[in-house]
């Protein structure tokens, strides 16, 4: 299965689809293709140095968008993280919580 996201390569690119989808897992959703990992361009995937140093520039956009963007970053998917859209956040809080019923004192 192809979500058919373009390829991101900067985190303005991942918080216009994020605003666009409104929630997006970090890494592997279980759900092939979608997650911001798979989405980003090759190029911007992460690397191990020689030396022992890495660079992901996708863990670096992360905090520009949660700076940036309004939007909530956590565990969200299966206590995995990811991004749910300030525009979505709601339906989404909602949602989880009925998950969880409200238990009246002196059941």
């Amino acid at each position: 299965m192809n979500m058919n996201f373009p390829e991101i390569y900067s985190a303005t690119g991942m918080m216009e689809l994020i605003q666009k989808i409104g929630f997006l897992p970090l890494l592997d959703s279980g759900i092939e293709g979608f997650s911001a990992e798979d989405i980003v361009a090759e190029d911007c995937g992460y690397v191990t140095f020689p030396e022992g140093g890495w660079d992901w520039p996708l863990w670096k956009w992360k905090g520009e968008i949660v700076q940036e963007m309004p939007c909530m970053y956590g565990k969200f998917f299966n206590k995995k993280a990811g991004f749910i859209s300030q525009e979505w956040w709601p339906d989404f809080c909602n949602y989880r919580r009925s998950n969880y019923p409200v238990r009246m004192k002196n059941q």
